[in-house]
């Protein structure tokens, strides 16, 4: 039998075990590429990549391997399939393995990944979802600037501040929808940390008009105090909420104007305010005789 194996586009044939050329190492864990293998009868006597029987003039690989299988052949060669991506991780240049080490776990709140060598050379951290790799002495130059996102950089500033890193912009709103930071580490390497900001302009002018509603005691008190924290006004904090409420995510459910950090504050606002009702009890809400109105 006769095994093809698909390198992305690069197609070999081999009899057995006997390879037509130096194959490269095949990593699926490592490079993440995709290995196809089709098994077909034997078509000729030794062992020749496709390629080269094309350019010699020889037999149609469909013909090698009959008609059925040479279509598959040309269908893969004139359908390459998408290209898988996950993620990219940056490296970065360091003097001193342990001391950028230290800096981004001590200093910055990362956690140490994994570490090579001995001692360690290479190596590294993450902060949620993100990785950075280190490598002393080698693999780029101090100075490299990178942009991670947060959920909240000012929670983040207020944090990393206090453990001595060198933040040499504080957060400010930019013109482009981004609240951003800049931090630099031992290395001269810059991170901008940032999250996205609603856009301001260009301005929409609107009428507003005074909604007469009744809303429970505890959670109108609720809503005051978390209009305040966002600073802005109770009817433009629902205005944000209901247009919010009314566009549907991918992934099912609908949209929501709070981050992590204001859903933790109206946890706390619950407690404050006593409000100890679920999500949907305001279908069961009855007022009781003698409410004032």
């Amino acid at each position: 039998m006769i095994q093809v194996s698909i390198f992305d586009r690069q197609l070999h044939v081999s009899r057995g075990s006997a390879q037509c050329k130096s194959q490269p190492e095949f990593r699926p864990a490592l490079t993440g590429h995709v290995r196809h293998h089709a098994i077909v009868p034997p078509c000729r006597e030794g062992t020749q990549t496709l390629a080269l029987a094309h350019e010699r003039g020889e037999r149609n690989p469909g013909e090698l391997a009959g008609n059925k299988f040479g279509q598959l052949l040309d269908f893969t060669m004139s359908e390459p399939t998408k290209i898988a991506a996950e993620c990219l991780t940056p490296i970065l240049y360091v003097r001193d393995f342990n001391e950028a080490m230290a800096y981004y776990t001590e200093k910055l709140l990362f956690e140490r990944l994994w570490d090579w060598g001995d001692p360690p050379d290479f190596g590294a951290v993450r902060l949620g979802k993100v990785e950075i790799f280190f490598c002393q002495g080698g693999q780029g130059s101090p100075g490299t600037w990178l942009s991670i996102f947060l959920e909240d950089v000012d929670s983040y500033y207020e944090r990393i501040k206090q453990l001595g890193a060198e933040v040499i912009q504080e957060p400010m709103n930019m013109p482009w929808g981004m609240r951003e930071m800049h931090v630099r580490d031992p290395n001269q390497h810059v991170i901008r940390f940032g999250h996205g900001i609603p856009a301001r302009e260009p301005k929409l002018p609107v009428e507003r008009v005074k909604v007469e509603a009744r809303i429970e005691k505890r959670l109108a008190a609720l809503l005051e105090d978390l209009s305040k924290h966002k600073g802005m006004t109770l009817g433009e904090m629902l205005e944000e909420t209901f247009l919010h409420t009314f566009e549907q995510v991918p992934t099912g459910g609908v949209a929501s104007p709070h981050t992590l950090a204001t859903l933790n504050h109206i946890e706390e606002l619950k407690v404050k305010h006593e409000i100890d009702y679920e999500t949907h009890a305001s279908y069961r809400f009855t007022e009781r005789a003698g409410s004032p109105i």
